[in-house]
C-alpha cells in the first residue's frame, strides 16, 4: 500500500503519522510532503521535501499511490492571505493529476466546517449538518468549499471531512480553544462569565485516528461528514480551561442569551461577539462516529488539560526592539518585560537600558551595517518578534539640510531597517513572529519642512505593508503614532506642545496591537481627522495644507 500526505509536519497531519506508523506492513510506504522536517522517522515514511506548490514535480509518485491524503492548507485567517494560491489552486493540481490515475482507491480531503457557515437568515437554533445550505462567510471557507465542488465533480473515489475546531496539545497559539485560554492569561475574570454559545469541537488524536480509519474503509466513499465528537459552550470551556490553568474552579455568572437579538444582526456582527451568544459554530454529524469507527468516549477533558498545560508552560516571547534607550522604544522594552516577554534592546546609546537592568542590551548604530552584523553574530537566539522603532529626523528644507543629516536619515529610517530586518526575516519564519514597524502618521502625506523625514517613513509604510503580503508565515504590523513627547522633538528641533501623547501610553497601545494581531494602527485623533481632509486633495494641496500646519503648530 502507497500512500501520499500533504501537510505531514502540521498540527493534525504530524499527529495523523504518528497514528498511522503502527498499522503500516511491510512493503507500504507513505509519503509525505511538508516543508519542515518530520518528527518522527521510521523508514516507511519518505520525506519530500517541498511546499503545495510543488505538486507537479511528484506527480508519477503520486499517480503510484493507492490513498492520498489531503491535509494542508492555509487556514489562518487574514485579508492578506493567498487563499486561492495556497487552498484552491493546489487542490485542483493534486485532482487532476488523480483523474489519470488507475489504482486510486481513496481521496480524502480535509475542508473545515467554514465552508459551511450560517446563512443569513439562520437563527442558529438547530446544529449544521451536511444537509446545510453552504453560505461561508470567510473567504478561507469559500476556499475549502471551492475546493469541495471541483473534487465532487471530477473524481469518483473521494472522501470530504470538514473539522470543526480541532483542540489538542501543541496547536497553534492563536488558534479558537488555546486563544481563548491565552485571553484568561490576561483577563482570569472572563471565566466568570457563562457564555451560552455553543461550539462543536474534535480532538486531534480522534481526527487523526479517523484519517487513519479511512484506509480500507469503503463506507465513506463519496460522502461528506462534519468531524465532530463533543459541543460546549463558550462559557464552559473557559471555565475549565481556568480550572486546569490556575488549579481551581470558579462559579460563573449566567449571561442572557439575547438570541432573538443575535440571531436577527449575526450576519452584521462579527464572528468573536455572535459565538459568545448564538450557537453558530454548533454542528452534528451522527454518522461520522460510526463510519470512522470512532470510540464514544470524549477525550475533552484530556485536550483541556493539555492546551492548559502547553499555555503556563509556554516559553517566555522573545522581542528585538530597536531605539529602546529613549522615548516611545524604551517604554516597550519596558512594558513588553513587565508583560514576562524577553527583550532584546538595540540602541546607539545604551546608558538608561543598563540603569533599567536589561540584560540583553546591544550597542548598535543602525546607520552601520558592519555594527548590524556583529550583534547578529553574537545574538544567534530565536525571536518572536522584531520591533523597528529607530529613527532619525531633522526640521527644515531639504535645501538647507546637511548631507549629513540627509545621510543619517536615509541610513538610520531606510537602509539600517532594512537590513536588519532582511537579516532577521528568517528566525521570523521559523518561529512565525510578528514584524512591527513603527512609523509615523507623517508617513501618510507630504510634509514640507520636514520632508525627507516624511518621505523616509512613507517609504517604510509601502515596504511594510507589501511585506505583510508576501510574507505568509510573519505578521507584520504597521503603526504610525501622532506626535509623542520624547527626545525625538529636541533632537529634530521641532516645538513640544502640551498636546503630544506620552510615549506610556503610545507603547501601551503598540503592545495593545501587537497582542491583538492588528495589522495597521494610526494613533492620534488629530491625525485621523488630517488624513480623512487629505483624502479629498490633490497631492500638492496635500503638501500645501500640511506644509502650513507644520510650520504655526510645530
Amino acid at each position: 500500500m502507497k500512500i501520499f500526505v500533504t501537510g505531514a509536519s502540521g498540527f493534525i497531519g504530524s499527529r495523523f503519522i504518528e497514528q498511522l506508523v503502527p498499522v503500516l506492513k511491510d512493503g507500504d510506504e507513505v509519503l509525505c510532503l511538508a516543508r519542515q522536517p518530520l518528527k518522527i522517522l521510521n523508514p516507511r515514511i519518505t520525506q519530500l521535501q517541498g511546499s503545495l506548490q510543488d505538486l507537479a514535480k511528484f506527480t508519477d509518485r503520486i499517480l503510484a499511490c493507492d490513498y492520498v491524503f489531503h491535509i494542508a492548507a492555509e487556514a489562518r485567517f487574514g485579508s492578506t492571505l493567498d487563499y486561492q494560491g495556497q487552498n484552491v489552486e493546489p487542490t485542483r493540481t493534486l485532482v487532476d493529476i488523480l483523474k489519470k490515475s488507475t489504482v486510486l482507491k481513496n481521496f480524502i480531503f480535509l475542508s473545515t466546517m467554514g465552508a459551511l457557515d450560517r446563512a443569513p437568515e439562520d437563527n442558529c437554533a438547530e446544529p449544521l449538518t451536511n444537509d446545510s445550505k453552504p453560505s461561508p462567510i470567510s473567504a478561507y471557507g469559500k476556499s475549502k468549499l471551492e475546493s469541495e465542488g471541483y473534487i465532487r465533480a471530477n473524481l469518483n473515489k473521494y472522501t470530504i471531512i470538514r473539522p470543526t475546531w480541532v483542540y489538542g496539545a501543541n496547536m497553534r497559539t492563536d488558534s479558537h480553544v488555546r486563544a481563548l485560554g491565552h485571553m484568561l492569561t490576561a483577563k482570569p475574570w472572563l471565566a466568570k462569565i457563562h457564555f451560552p454559545g455553543q461550539v462543536s469541537l474534535v480532538h486531534v488524536n480522534e481526527l487523526a485516528q479517523a484519517l487513519v480509519n479511512s484506509l480500507n474503509n469503503e463506507t465513506i466513499q463519496r460522502k461528506t461528514y462534519l468531524a465532530v465528537t463533543d459541543s460546549r459552550s463558550i462559557g464552559v470551556l473557559l471555565k475549565e480551561l481556568s480550572g486546569k490553568m490556575y488549579g481551581k474552579s470558579s462559579s460563573q455568572f449566567p449571561l442572557p442569551r439575547f438570541a432573538f437579538i443575535f440571531a436577527a444582526l449575526h450576519k452584521f456582527l462579527p464572528l468573536s461577539l455572535v459565538n459568545l451568544f448564538l450557537n453558530y459554530l454548533w454542528a452534528k454529524d451522527d454518522h461520522f462516529k460510526k463510519d470512522f469507527h470512532l470510540k464514544d468516549s470524549s477525550l475533552f477533558d484530556q485536550g483541556i488539560s493539555e492546551i492548559a498545560k502547553d499555555i503556563m508552560a509556554a516559553p517566555s516571547k522573545r522581542y528585538v526592539v530597536t531605539g529602546a534607550n529613549s522615548g516611545i522604544g524604551l517604554e516597550i522594552a519596558r512594558q513588553l518585560r513587565a508583560k514576562g516577554y524577553t527583550v532584546c534592546c538595540l540602541d546607539r546609546q545604551t546608558d538608561q537600558l543598563k540603569t533599567d537592568n536589561f540584560s540583553d542590551v546591544f550597542q548598535v548604530d543602525l546607520s552601520s551595517n558592519e555594527q548590524i552584523d556583529q550583534f547578529l553574530a553574537q545574538y544567534e537566539k530565536s525571536i518572536d518578534g522584531l520591533i523597528n522603532n529607530a529613527g532619525v529626523g531633522f526640521k527644515g528644507d531639504f535645501a538647507d539640510q546637511s548631507w549629513v543629516q540627509v545621510d543619517q536619515m536615509i541610513n538610520v529610517n531606510i537602509r539600517g531597517t532594512l537590513y536588519l530586518t532582511h537579516k532577521l526575516l528568517p528566525r521570523l519564519r521559523r518561529s512565525k513572529g510578528k514584524l512591527v514597524n513603527i512609523l509615523s502618521s507623517t508617513a501618510l502625506f507630504p510634509l514640507p519642512h520636514m520632508n525627507l523625514y516624511a518621505a523616509s517613513k512613507a517609504l517604510l509604510l509601502f515596504w511594510s505593508e507589501g511585506l505583510a503580503v508576501e510574507e505568509k508565515d510573519i505578521k507584520v504590523i504597521s503603526i504610525c503614532p501622532s506626535g509623542t513627547r520624547t527626545g525625538f522633538q529636541k533632537q529634530a528641533g521641532v516645538k513640544q506642545t502640551s498636546d503630544l501623547a506620552t510615549p506610556e501610553s503610545v507603547a501601551g497601545e503598540i503592545i495593545k496591537a501587537i497582542e491583538n494581531n492588528k495589522a495597521f494602527i494610526l494613533f492620534g485623533a488629530k491625525s485621523k481627522i488630517l488624513v480623512c481632509m487629505m483624502k479629498f486633495l490633490p497631492w500638492r494641496s496635500k503638501a500645501k495644507l500640511a506644509g502650513k500646519l507644520f510650520s504655526t503648530q510645530r
